[in-house]
């Protein structure tokens, strides 16, 4: 049978159990669902009102994101949600993880992690996890709508240069299919980048040298290019002309010139 309760407090902040009535209109607080046969989860919400709410919607569809909550209610059906005590928005987290300190360690408790806020600090998801994470993805298609919300979360991040080395270094032993080479390729004929855009990207590359290794791969690339259009000569010629150029850049175009002319002769 389905049980859902909201019940008194029975809980003070020093820890001492009491009968004492909490306003849930209060809105902020630290709670405690019991799920039957003495199991139980703390937790902590800026709104009580909608994060039982939320628990009690996700159990229903058996999508929790807690598993053990979710074998717990599949297995017993109870969800009896208790207000601990009120507090202000800052300090939620504190108070949540005094209860945390106290109760973490029973055996009967499903919270996932120690530290309030938390929930995967230290701890690592199993390959197989991984892998079902992976797997769950796969194919999945986003709406524009998504995906312009990603986007707007992610602009304007910065990134730290441990994320960057680890980004870098996830790139480097990747393998493009020929298929995804050709779909980037398709996602990028005709963009046309801003201003801005354009003076990042050559700030970004002023002064980077490219390993031998990779300066080969450029060249290897070009050569397998098909003949350039006429229309792509065009807006090449138009687009540097009356460009300045730097010394050191001239010596380099004609020293290739050079020895492009030698090869050719050499035939």
């Amino acid at each position: 049978m389905l049980k859902f309760v909201s019940a008194p407090a029975r809980c003070d902040p020093s820890g001492a159990d009491q009968q004492k009535g909490v306003d849930m209109s209060k809105v902020s607080g630290i709670y405690r669902i019991e799920l039957g046969n003495g199991w139980f989860y703390i937790g902590s919400a800026v709104n009580l009102k909608d994060r039982k709410n939320s628990h009690k919607s996700t159990l229903l569809r058996s999508q929790h994101r807690n598993t053990i909550m979710q074998r717990c209610w599949d297995k017993y059906g109870i969800f009896e949600f208790t207000v601990l005590e009120n507090c202000a928005k800052d300090k939620l987290l504190e108070r949540e993880q005094a209860y945390l300190d106290k109760h973490f360690n029973n055996e009967k408790n499903v919270n996932i992690a120690s530290v309030a806020g938390n929930p995967m600090l230290g701890r690592k998801h199993s390959v197989e996890t991984r892998k079902n994470m992976s797997n769950a993805q796969k194919g999945k298609v986003l709406t524009p709508e998504h995906r312009a919300q990603m986007s707007a979360a992610h602009k304007g991040k910065p990134l730290s240069p441990e994320h960057n080395a680890k980004v870098v270094a996830a790139n480097k032993s990747r393998v493009w299919s020929d298929d995804l080479r050709a779909k980037l390729s398709a996602a990028r004929k005709g963009r046309i980048f801003s201003p801005e855009t354009r003076a990042k990207l050559s700030a970004a590359n002023k002064g980077k040298v490219f390993s031998a290794e990779h300066r080969a791969k450029l060249s290897m690339a070009q050569k397998n290019l098909p003949p350039r259009s006429a229309e792509y000569r065009l807006k090449m010629s138009i687009a540097t002309k009356g460009k300045p150029k730097s010394a050191e850049t001239r010596k380099r175009m004609v020293d290739a010139w050079v020895l492009r002319r030698a090869k050719l002769n050499h035939k």
